[in-house]
């Protein structure tokens, strides 16, 4: 009982700091993201020592830092093409400068360690690009409503799972990566979760972009326009649910990797940074493309 109270208001702080940050515009949101995912790689890296490999540390402290701040600088540019454009350039340098950076420090040699390598490259793609999709869609004009819905439908997403797994879970879903996660569960999580979702998108008046989907309208002339708009948008919530708890998985796989039932304990008793924000920071790919291209 204790346990659970102590969870839920450090979850209800948690909770009303993301969204006043979130409520209170685009630079302050960046710079809590940003403070977010350095927590997350610092207990990446406390992983990685674990397992003894040693990322280029304040080389992907640095590249973190670009991909979630340079989005403010070049806002005024903003179109979905332009972010593919610039966030895959930005990969692109960064791993240039990680894979030089372990081949000096390591010598030119076919002895370098390879793992070294790819978890830099690793933690600037879970930590760095991924997360910087959460400041890019901050910057979108329904940005704080967009937020709001990524960030409440993965919580019931995981908060589903959980109580779900707890009072009908039986069989389990990924037994060696996550012992405690069964079938009933994650698809209770993903029904509530895709609900969550298509639910503030009716409260905040967010539909399906027609001009996208014109072409498949026409196929179905004969049926409720409304009835249509209403599955694709429950289609896309539950592909957004999917992504979630794919995101977790991969996680749980680092933790079994590394030997540890938590990333870190910062948290109290939700664990760390990183057992908090995983499914957040794998989902927002996927969520930007839904925003800005099938929603409006």
């Amino acid at each position: 009982m204790q346990e659970w109270f102590t969870r839920t208001i450090i979850g209800l702080v948690l909770a009303a700091l993301v969204i006043a940050c979130n409520y209170h515009g685009p630079v302050l949101w960046s710079l809590l993201v940003l403070l977010v995912v350095l927590f997350s790689c610092q207990e990446f890296f406390a992983l990685c020592q674990k397992m003894r490999i040693y990322p280029a540390q304040n080389l992907v402290y640095f590249c973190i830092s670009l991909f979630v701040l340079l989005p403010l600088f070049f806002a005024k540019f903003y179109s979905a093409n332009f972010v593919y454009v610039f966030a895959l350039s930005l990969l692109l340098c960064a791993y240039v400068l990680v894979f030089l950076s372990i081949i000096l420090r390591q010598g030119f040699s076919l002895n370098y360690r390879f793992v070294d390598l790819s978890s830099s490259l690793w933690a600037i793609f879970h930590l760095g690009l991924l997360p910087s999709f959460l400041t890019w869609i901050r910057l979108m004009d329904a940005g704080f409503e967009y937020i709001l819905m990524i960030l409440v439908a993965v919580a019931l997403n995981d908060t589903g799972s959980m109580v779900f797994g707890k009072l009908f879970g039986k069989v389990k879903l990924a037994p060696v990566l996550s012992p405690g996660k069964t079938v009933i569960g994650s698809i209770g999580g993903l029904l509530i979760g895709s609900l969550s979702f298509v639910l503030l998108a009716q409260l905040f008046g967010i539909h399906i972009n027609e001009a996208f989907w014109a072409p498949v309208f026409v196929n179905f002339e004969y049926l409720d326009y409304e009835l249509i708009s209403f599955v694709i948008l429950m289609a896309l919530a539950f592909l957004l649910a999917v992504v979630a708890q794919i995101g977790d998985l991969l996680v749980s796989a680092l933790k079994r990797a590394a030997a540890v039932k938590d990333t870190g304990q910062i948290l109290l008793s939700h664990g760390g940074v990183l057992d908090r924000i995983d499914s957040h920071i794998f989902v927002t790919w996927f969520a930007f493309f839904v925003f800005a291209y099938l929603l409006q």
